[in-house]
Parts: structure tokens; C-alpha cells; sequence
């Protein structure tokens, strides 16, 4: 009798060395150097950049002559609009073989830690008295029950 069952077995390394590898993960390759690049683009731009905007700077990348510059917030990065002579010139200077030209500057959120890592404690906001006010003042126009107990007691919780 023949046995139906799925076998797993472990995966065998790949060397990206051998001939065979080399024809069957040049996408593998083109990636990694993609990310060797876009490295390296990055640490240029940051040691261009002064050493709090840099540590704003949470991505790089190259297109054509243009180098793309992306930033976790908006304040940095119009802070290093005012470096972008020193930047450009800091690119051109570390890798002469692609001059760039311009520089773009992009604003992404940072990426969130997933669970496990610490992230910074988020700011929460206190209602006011006067939000309490509207809040409760608005409840009573409410014609469903359940809202309108929600709405009080979310109009207690305003500091007062």
C-alpha cells in the first residue's frame, strides 16, 4: 500500500556561487544588490545631513539621476531642503560613476514594530470641560437609548 501522506523535507541551502545558482537566482542577486545600493545611498545622505535630521532619514533610493530622499516627518525633511547643495554634492563626490542631479524629498510614516518591539509611548489627549459640555449637550438630542447613555458617559470622563 502506498503511502499519500505529504513529506516535508528541509530545504536545501542556496549558494549563490555555483553556475547552476547563478542562472536560477538572478532575481535573488538583482535584489540584493538593490538593497546593497539603497544602503549605501542611505549612509551617504546621512552623513551629509547633520546628525538629528539624519537620524530622520528613514529611506533612499536612486532613479535615473534623481536621488529620492524619504523622511519620517515633515519637519525634518524642510530642514534638509536647506542641505540639498550639501547632499547632492556629498552623492556625486561618494559614487562618481552615477552623478545625480536632483534630489527629491519624500515624507513616509515609519514603518510600526510589530509585537514584541518597543515602540515610543503615544501623547493622549485629555478632553476639556468644554468638549464634556458639547458632548453631553448633544446627548440629549439623541433619540436611541444606548447612544445616549454612551454619549454621558463619555462626557464624564472631561477633566475637569
Amino acid at each position: 500500500m502506498r503511502n499519500n501522506s505529504l513529506r516535508y523535507t528541509t530545504p536545501r541551502p542556496v549558494h549563490l556561487t555555483a553556475p547552476a545558482a547563478a542562472t536560477r537566482h538572478t532575481g535573488l542577486r538583482r535584489l540584493v544588490r538593490e538593497y546593497r545600493a539603497r544602503c549605501q545611498l542611505l549612509a551617504i545622505a546621512q552623513q551629509a545631513l547633520d546628525s538629528t535630521s539624519a537620524q530622520h532619514l528613514i529611506g533612499a533610493s536612486l532613479s535615473g539621476d534623481t536621488a529620492f530622499l524619504t523622511f519620517d516627518d515633515a519637519n525634518w525633511l524642510t530642514r534638509a531642503r536647506y542641505a540639498q547643495a550639501q547632499i547632492l554634492s556629498r552623492l556625486n563626490a561618494e559614487r562618481p560613476s552615477t552623478p545625480v542631479h536632483r534630489v527629491r524629498f519624500l515624507v513616509r510614516a515609519r514603518p510600526v514594530a510589530s509585537a514584541g518591539q518597543q515602540t515610543s509611548p503615544r501623547t493622549v489627549s485629555r478632553m476639556t470641560p468644554g468638549i464634556g459640555r458639547v458632548i453631553r449637550d448633544a446627548s440629549r438630542g439623541i433619540q436611541d437609548p444606548d447612544l445616549q447613555q454612551a454619549l454621558f458617559r463619555l462626557a464624564s470622563r472631561a477633566h475637569q
